[in-house]
């Protein structure tokens, strides 16, 4: 097995760091967009926390399965149940969020950045 050989299938090419890294930083950009219940922010928390510790980790696998764990909780797949009111994620939540997408995003993003 390759380093990062974290394909799916036998005949599925292998995802390399940059898409895994990718892949992540746009799934947490969507959080930022995500209504849900209370219950299910709740949910959505502990995968947040575990991208931060992969990435503090440097864990292209645990990023990578965190990363479809949070794709797979998105309010879009989720039946609500119940009549529990929506709500755009916590202060905190949203601010650790904006704190791993700035911190993941490619280098000149920032260059970009300061140059507007």
């Amino acid at each position: 097995m390759r380093e990062h050989d974290l394909g799916t299938f036998d005949d599925e090419p292998p995802i390399g760091p940059e898409q895994i890294t990718a892949e992540a930083l746009d799934a947490l950009r969507d959080v930022l967009d995500w209504s849900a219940t209370p219950a299910h922010w709740e949910t959505i928390s502990p995968i947040i926390e575990s991208i931060a510790d992969a990435l503090a980790r440097g864990d292209l696998s645990a990023l990578h399965a965190a990363t479809i764990e949070l794709d797979l909780a998105s309010p879009y797949r989720v039946i609500k149940v119940g009549d529990e009111e929506e709500r755009p994620p916590s202060k905190k939540l949203r601010e650790q969020v904006v704190y791993l997408v700035h911190t993941m995003e490619p280098d000149d993003a920032d260059g970009a950045e300061g140059s507007a």
